[in-house]
């Protein structure tokens, strides 16, 4: 088992509707690349994307319903290659590739909880300059660098996911932000 941290937790038996098995939406964040010595760095920037996310529209007000918990996937050496949890490379412009999508499956059902519906997966490597989205049919798997790009990227694609929306969408005009914010409430609320 790894170790896992709750970083937010909207669970609350004054609201029914603000629990994991019931409403809430759970995304777990594990790190990539990250060494034990490396521990640290990961939780920071663990906080630094769910900061990130829930200060992004339309996350802002929908703040209540997202859960969110670090789970530590120590790797050997620091970045990609030589032993890592997921097994993941990026290509020679630094787009990830997510090679094992049953590593990744392995953190939800075996070491975090049966109920998380994303995992956000940070990826310790400087040579890492776009980010992935992975569906193994059941939740979505969104890969970051490290970096403020990384947390653009999947805030984006989480959005999307929820929404129902095509990898790479955004939404644009103010007519187009609207709708995806009504799709977003419609899945929470």
């Amino acid at each position: 088992r790894m170790k896992t941290t709750s970083i937010v937790n909207n669970d609350s038996s004054l609201y029914p509707g603000a629990q994991d098995w019931y409403n809430n939406k759970h995304v777990v964040i594990v790190g990539e690349g990250f060494t034990s010595e490396e521990q640290d760095k990961f939780e920071e920037l663990a906080q630094q994307y769910v900061d990130y996310i829930l200060n992004t529209e339309p996350f802002k007000e929908t703040h209540l319903y997202f859960n969110f918990t670090s789970a530590e996937a120590v790797s050997d050496e620091s970045g990609l290659g030589g032993y890592s949890y997921f097994q993941l490379s990026c290509d020679e412009n630094g787009k990830i590739i997510p090679d094992n999508l049953s590593a990744i499956s392995t953190i939800g059902y075996n070491n975090v909880s049966q109920y998380y519906a994303a995992n956000i997966i940070i990826v310790n490597d400087d040579r890492v300059t776009e980010g992935a989205v992975a569906d193994d049919g059941y939740r979505g798997y969104f890969y970051g660098g490290a970096d403020e790009d990384g947390m653009e990227y999947v805030a984006r694609e989480l959005l999307n996911y929820l929404t129902g929306h095509e990898e790479g969408y955004t939404a644009d005009t103010k007519e187009e932000k609207e709708a995806q914010r009504a799709e977003l409430m419609n899945v929470l609320y």
